[in-house]
């Protein structure tokens, strides 16, 4: 009976020292992998191709400001202007994809892939993380302009093939040149287009009323011009009109039939190979940043709207703008 005893005994241990079942080894390694994605443990960088309070600029910042208190550790905006986006693209590809370095983009990113940049950076180089904001395009013009209308703009083109000048930020495929492109090919004109480093700088060359005739621009760019006087605003490439400028037309209004979904957005993204699971938290994060109170009001403010989209349905959109921005440029 002893032995018999002693047996079970020993033999009760030994299946307790048996390595662990599926079960255990599926927790231990949702445990190790949980260890793994310590994120984030230091200051986070946005990296920003534009100048400092500019439209995207500000948009990054105020993310930031609300992203914070979401992720735990500050997030800080930093310029990484020149040569169009391509800057602020090497400084990101260079970085390590843990994501401690993001940066702003916008469709001009897609432009320069397409034109510019093409076979040295593209689409599958990078992750697409939030869409943040959308915001309309407008044409203006300085107030001297004898362009009253967007109708005389397109009446004066017609008249003096290839010689209106338009400009805006980025080379030809960018968000900006395709926009009024699209307007140029709905009222069939030609014209030249003007390539600048952001949009502040188009406004300023606009404002000089030297080196171009018009500016594809949005909203937020030009509200301080017109109120001042300075810039005048022909029409807008959305649905309806925008409610800081109750008084201009949209497109269609003015009998120039474009698509409105081509539209600036901004958002936010990294480097390839970034874990998903910290795409997912810096996503998470951005999306409730979005709608905090204080960036609703920013948002209204600004006159942009909220354009809230997350990693998987924003990577659709990058992809889909992708194969327009290749028919504008080829």
């Amino acid at each position: 009976m002893l032995g018999l005893f002693l047996a079970l005994v020993l033999a009760g241990c030994g299946s307790k020292s048996q390595a662990p079942g599926k079960e255990e080894q599926k927790q231990t390694s949702q445990t190790a992998k949980s260890e793994e994605v310590k994120y984030p443990t230091k200051t986070i960088q946005i990296l920003c191709q534009s100048a400092a309070g500019s439209p995207v600029d500000i948009m990054a910042r105020q993310l930031a400001k609300y992203a914070e208190k979401y992720l735990g550790q500050p997030i800080v905006v930093v310029q990484k202007t020149g040569g169009g986006t391509s800057n602020q693209q090497v400084a990101i590809k260079e970085a390590p994809a843990d994501g401690y370095t993001l940066g702003t983009i916008t469709p001009s990113h897609v432009g320069d892939w397409n034109n510019t940049l093409k076979g040295k950076f593209g689409i599958d180089d990078y992750v697409y993380i939030t869409r943040v904001q959308i915001d309309p395009y407008v044409v203006a013009v300085n107030a001297n302009s004898q362009f009253k209308t967007l109708k005389d703009m397109v009446d004066w083109a017609k008249k003096n093939p290839g010689k209106l000048k338009a400009g805006g930020f980025g080379p030809k495929g960018s968000g900006h040149q395709v926009a009024f492109d699209m307007l140029a090919q709905a009222a069939g004109i030609t014209y030249t287009w003007v390539p600048y480093d952001g949009g502040s700088a188009a406004i300023a060359a606009l404002l000089g009323g030297t080196n171009i005739d018009v500016v594809n621009t949005n909203p937020g760019n030009v509200m301080e011009h017109v109120k001042a006087g300075k810039l005048r605003v022909l029409g807008v490439m959305n649905d309806k009109r925008v409610p800081a400028l109750p008084d201009v037309p949209t497109y269609s209004e003015s009998g120039f039939n474009v698509d409105t979904s081509w539209a600036q957005w901004r958002g936010i993204y990294a480097k390839a190979g970034t874990p998903k699971e910290i795409v997912a938290k810096l996503n998470d994060a951005f999306l409730k940043a979005i709608k905090e109170p204080e960036f609703q009001k920013y948002l209204n403010d600004t006159n942009q709207m909220d354009g809230s989209m997350g990693s998987e349905e924003f990577t659709r959109l990058v992809k889909a703008v992708d194969e327009t921005t290749k028919k504008y440029t080829q």
